[in-house]
């Protein structure tokens, strides 16, 4: 099993995990916990935003897109919120 199976389109996925290990886009959590998670514009203007995560085992999976940037900050926040929470859970143990 590859990498990126899984997804619709196996090659937007590989690509776009690709664009997200340059270091310029949003990134959080870890493969090793919460898992990996990676903001990414693409297209001609960057209209097309999408979320990916990479987990434990090393899966890559676009988690929402296409969306606009709105829609992609919104996901973006609940993601967040999330990664937030666990956190809080980890700590408490």
């Amino acid at each position: 099993m590859g990498k990126f199976e899984g997804n619709a389109d196996e090659g937007l996925a590989e690509s776009l995990y690709e664009m997200s290990l340059d270091g310029s886009w949003q990134t959080l959590g870890d493969v090793h916990g919460f898992g990996w998670y990676a903001l990414i514009a693409e297209g001609h203007d960057g209209d097309r935003w999408y979320v990916i995560n990479e987990d434990s085992q090393g899966f890559v999976t676009i988690v929402a897109g296409p969306m606009d940037q709105i829609a992609a900050e919104t996901e973006w926040d609940a993601i967040g919120s999330e990664y937030t929470d666990w956190e809080d859970d980890r700590e408490a143990d």
